[in-house]
C-alpha cells in the first residue's frame, strides 16, 4: 500500500528524532531497545516493509536475543551484517553487545575475527573493519615497500582500542613506512604508551601526520621518526592527570613516584621541540596550544627520540 505524503513525513520524523535520541545517549536500556524498534519499523514502513509481516530482520533478531549463545567469531560477523541494515549505527547494536559480553565474560572480552584479527569488543571490531588499518605487508620479509597508513581518530580509552593499530605497526617491515594520521582529543597515557613502545620497536619509518595531536595524540606523534603537519593543523601539550585513593602515605607515594615517571617521559618525547623551560611549565600545569605555523617552526630544532637514542649508543660505544 502506497504511504500518503502526511504519513510518509511523519515516519521521516520517527525515524529522525529517534537516531538523534540514541546519539545523544538514552541512559535506560528498556527506552533504547523502544527506540531502536521504533526506528526501525518506521524504515521497514518507508521500505514498503510490514513490521509484522514476514521473517525478522538479522538486526530485530539480535535486539531479541537470539543470537547470544553464538561463538564469537560466529557473532562477530552477525553483527557486521546487522549494522549494514541500520546504517553503521553501532549505538543501536550497543545493547545486544553489553548483553553479549556479560553472557560470555569469561572469555576475556577477545574476539577473534574469520580473518584472525582480534578486537576489544563486537564494537571496536566496526571501527577496526572500516579502515584504522589501510594495509598490512604480505607476510614476506622482503619485497615491495608499502605504506600503511593508520588512522588514529578516536579518543585515547582502555589500552585494548588500540590492539589492531599496535599489531599493524609491530608487523611493518623494514621495507615499509607507517603513516599515522593523528586527529585525536588524546585520553589515557597507558593507551598512548602502548603505542609508544609499538612505534620505538617498528622495524619501518615512522611518520605522523598532525591533524589534531591533543595530550595522548601529542605523545603518539612525538613518537614517530618524522612528523608532518597539514593545514590548518593543531597541537596541544600539558600535564597528565590522575587520581590516588588509600591511605594518606600512599597518596603522597603514588603522586610522588607519577610525578617523576611523567617528568622523565615528557623531557624524552619532548626535548628540542618544546624548550625547557616550555616542558617545565607543562609539569607544572600549563597547557601549551600549537598552530601549524607553530609546529612548522619547531620542527627544525626537533629530533626523532630513536635517532637520540641511536646517537646515544653511537657515542658511548665510542666513548
Amino acid at each position: 500500500m502506497m504511504l500518503g505524503i502526511k504519513e510518509k513525513l511523519a515516519l521521516q520524523r520517527t525515524v529522525k528524532d529517534g537516531i538523534d535520541s540514541l546519539k545523544e545517549g538514552i541512559k535506560d536500556i528498556r527506552q533504547r531497545l523502544a527506540t531502536q524498534r521504533q526506528v526501525k519499523e518506521a524504515l521497514d514502513k518507508l521500505k514498503g516493509k510490514s513490521a509484522s509481516g514476514g521473517s525478522p530482520s538479522l538486526f530485530e533478531q539480535l535486539v531479541a536475543g537470539k543470537f547470544i549463545k553464538e561463538a564469537p567469531a560466529r557473532f562477530l560477523a552477525i553483527l557486521k551484517k546487522a549494522l549494514d541494515e541500520v546504517n553503521g549505527n553501532v549505538r543501536m547494536i550497543q545493547d545486544p553487545v553489553i548483553a553479549y559480553l556479560a553472557e560470555h565474560h569469561s572469555e576475556e572480552g577477545v574476539f577473534e575475527s574469520a580473518e584472525g584479527a582480534s578486537f576489544a569488543s563486537p564494537l571496536d571490531a566496526k571501527r577496526q573493519a572500516n579502515g584504522a588499518v589501510r594495509s598490512l605487508p604480505k607476510g614476506l620479509e622482503y619485497g615491495a615497500p608499502q605504506n600503511i597508513i593508520i588512522d588514529i581518530d578516536t579518543d585515547f580509552e582502555s589500552p585494548e582500542t588500540f590492539r589492531g593499530i599496535i599489531r599493524a605497526i609491530e608487523q611493518a617491515r623494514e621495507v615499509d613506512t607507517v603513516i599515522l594520521k593523528i586527529n585525536s582529543h588524546g585520553g589515557r597515557t597507558d593507551s598512548a604508551q602502548a603505542v609508544y613502545a609499538a612505534l620505538m620497536e617498528c622495524k619501518a619509518k615512522t611518520i605522523a601526520r598532525v591533524i589534531t595531536a591533543y595530550s595522548s595524540g601529542s605523545i603518539v606523534a612525538m613518537s614517530c621518526d618524522e612528523v608532518q603537519t597539514t593545514p590548518h593543523c593543531t597541537m596541544m601539550i600539558h600535564n597528565a592527570s590522575a587520581f590516588s585513593w588509600g591511605k594518606i602515605g600512599d597518596m603522597k607515594a603514588q603522586s610522588t613516584f607519577m610525578e617523576k615517571h611523567f617528568r622523565k617521559w615528557f623531557n624524552e618525547l619532548y626535548s628540542g621541540f618544546l624548550t625547557a623551560e616550555e616542558i617545565a611549565d607543562v609539569l607544572k600545569g600549563q597547557d601549551i596550544w600549537l598552530r601549524e605555523e607553530d609546529i612548522k617552526e619547531r620542527l627544525p630544532k626537533w629530533k626523532p627520540i630513536r635517532a637520540r637514542r641511536g646517537a646515544e649508543a653511537q657515542a658511548n660505544n665510542l666513548g
